[in-house]
């Protein structure tokens, strides 16, 4: 079944630092505001900034445009280290420019939570509805699965709700609330419970193989091998200049393909734009949404399932195939075109040589 998400938007992950959730002093609209903070402190490192509109991050972390300018408001107001700048159109220059933590103190929130649909306790019944987490279920369940992912040896986690509480800056309940939900949706699992919320220390773990199966879904493209590799021939062929010359080479090379990004992704944002104005277009979307997390359950859990999902998600293709061509669309406009397939617009092939593009780059930075 083919990905129905933008590839930009659902994949990789948010990086956010502790201290960010102890600076929110828990307000739910400094939950949003810690969010935004951790898009922004992870396009910021190096030189780079965040060149985002209310749209985009509307879309990045699905939060409606209200909630985003309520929170975006809230940073001016109150975070000293964010610097926001405002450029031409609609969007804004945001640049993190606080002190840079070190990665163990982050926890790591994969941008496909924002989004997908899972099956989640509706009460204390006995029933269950497909629904997106909630802000704290999404954070507590980041947290484990953070934690789980770095203990490779058991994959535990081990922790008293008050610490969990004390560490996301919320209350005991709203955790608790949250554990009781990720654990009867099977997301996690609590092998050991503590004697009581304070004290007493339990061990939660991640469902790793069922988050490593949304993660490749929705991450199609990520191999940390090939990563590995690009990085050690950037090393290799591109070693540090000493010029000036090369120096604003470099950076002009660097621009341009960021420049060539930014216009795809905006490109992205008009289509789907319109796209959604077209009656019964969401909705086909989120029967999708809802049905490539229904082929991932099934493939863990009941695989007799499988032939009768795909052909419904096939027919959910083909129905949204038919509203994007009434205004002239194709699924393919909704994902990222590239100028160059072969590096994606970074200068660099998947096995780390320097892309045929790079050295005819523009010069100045010109797209």
């Amino acid at each position: 079944m083919s990905d129905v998400h933008n590839e930009k938007l659902h994949s990789g992950f948010i990086q956010i630092p502790y201290e960010f959730f102890q600076e929110s002093e828990g307000r739910i609209s400094g939950r949003v505001e810690t969010l935004l903070r951790g898009v922004i402190f992870g396009f910021s490192l190096g030189t780079n900034a965040c060149r985002f509109s209310y749209t985009a991050f509307e879309q990045y972390i699905n939060r409606s445009r209200a909630t985003v300018a309520h929170a975006v408001k809230g940073m001016r107001e109150r975070s000293s280290d964010v610097e926001i700048t405002r450029k031409g159109g609609q969007a804004s220059e945001y640049r993190y420019v606080g002190e840079v933590v070190r990665k163990k103190k982050h926890v790591r929130v994969p941008i496909f939570l924002f989004y997908e649909l899972f099956d989640m306790p509706k009460g204390k019944n006995g029933e269950f509805e497909e629904r997106l987490l909630t802000g704290t279920e999404l954070l507590v369940y980041a947290l484990i699965l953070t934690h789980s992912m770095k203990n490779k040896n058991t994959g535990f986690f081990e922790s008293s709700s008050s610490s969990i509480a004390n560490m996301l800056n919320c209350s005991v309940r709203s955790v608790e609330r949250a554990i009781y939900a990720l654990m009867k949706s099977g997301l996690i699992s609590r092998p050991k419970k503590g004697k009581n919320r304070y004290s007493g220390i339990s061990t939660y773990r991640a469902d790793v193989n069922l988050y490593k199966m949304l993660w490749k879904k929705n991450n199609p493209n990520d191999k940390k091998e090939e990563k590995a590799a690009k990085k050690a021939a950037q090393d290799k062929v591109q070693p540090k200049s000493t010029t000036a010359d090369d120096l604003n080479a470099r950076a002009d090379r660097e621009r341009y393909y960021t420049h060539t990004r930014e216009r795809a992704q905006a490109a992205v944002g008009r289509n789907m734009a319109k796209a959604n104005a077209i009656p019964g277009f969401t909705d086909v979307l989120q029967k999708l949404r809802k049905m490539e997390y229904a082929i991932a359950h099934a493939e863990l859990k009941e695989p007799d399932k499988l032939p009768a999902l795909r052909a419904e998600g096939q027919a959910l293709e083909f129905e949204r195939a038919r509203l994007l061509r009434t205004v002239g669309l194709s699924p393919a406009d909704l994902q990222v075109q590239h100028r160059c397939e072969k590096c994606k617009d970074t200068g660099y092939q998947k096995d780390g040589s320097m892309c045929t593009c790079y050295k005819t780059a523009p010069p100045g930075g010109a797209p």
